[in-house]
């Protein structure tokens, strides 16, 4: 019965829920939709497949998560153009899903109640307007302080979980920096950030070749993935998180297993 009215997971089961997490997680159900759908032969079951990325595309616009849904225009984009033939028609292609999925989210009454309304919001900031929601600027400020604090330990920085403290400590608030970047910064220094983003340029540059030229559809998936995660890591703090660091394992393995040669192992 809150569907429509209140974001997926805020509220429910006594707040247990985070929306941001309800979100980016249906995305994952959304990018696996795609694969399945993609890779299928059979055209019943090739719709199927589409028909079930759609569902879970629907209800991660209900979690209300902005970061979510740039995260499905990046996966759904990243997956039409690298599994198409015709780039230029991938690029149409993926021009009519940014589209479809905006003006569902605008037109569509309990879907721009929980989300359009918070899209617009975010688009009268970024040209410079005034909204009633205070989170951007609270972010920002917190970008601002977590720089300056890495400035002053740029080594090693201040330990696991110390932004929170930080934070703490100059307003009252425990919370986490909303920005993978800064928090690793802050917490870790050069030396963790270095340590921790290694892993991702590694899989980035084994990934590259076999979903550009090879066109191998698991390193597509795994690749464009976990791209589009790292560029939400601007909006989320996700060191910690099960589900990133599960795909970035998938990747690894996939990797030290041959990847494509090995796929019907």
């Amino acid at each position: 019965t809150q569907l429509g009215e209140d974001r997926l997971g805020v509220g429910m089961l006594g707040s247990l829920w985070n929306a941001n997490d309800v979100g980016l997680k249906l995305c994952v159900g959304f990018a696996l939709g795609l694969y399945f759908g993609v890779e299928q032969k059979d055209l019943f079951e090739k719709v199927i497949m589409f028909i079930i990325a759609g569902v879970f595309a629907i209800a991660s616009f209900l979690s209300g998560s902005r970061t979510a849904f740039f995260l499905l225009i990046l996966i759904g984009m990243g997956i039409f153009f690298l599994t198409s033939k015709n780039k230029w028609l991938a690029v149409g292609i993926g021009a009519v899903f940014v589209a479809t999925m905006y003006l569902l989210v605008m037109r569509v009454e309990p879907l721009y109640e929980v989300l359009g309304k918070r899209l617009e919001s975010l688009i009268v900031n970024l040209f410079g307007g005034e909204t009633t929601e205070g989170s951007f600027d609270a972010r920002a400020e917190m970008i601002k302080m977590g720089w300056s604090w890495f400035l002053e330990r740029p080594i090693f920085g201040y330990g696991l979980s110390n932004f929170s403290v930080l934070y703490q400590q100059t307003t009252g608030v425990s919370t986490y920096s909303h920005n993978n970047f800064i928090e690793i910064l802050v917490n870790g220094g050069l030396v963790g950030f270095l340590l921790y983003y290694s892993a991702y340029v590694y899989v980035f540059v084994k990934l590259f070749k076999s979903a550009f030229f090879k066109r191998d559809k698991v390193s597509i998936f795994l690749l464009v993935v976990n791209v589009a995660l790292v560029v939400l890591h601007i909006g989320t703090v996700s060191y910690y998180s099960t589900l990133d660091n599960l795909i970035l394992m998938l990747a690894l393995v996939h990797i030290q297993t041959g990847g494509q040669k090995h796929e019907n192992s």
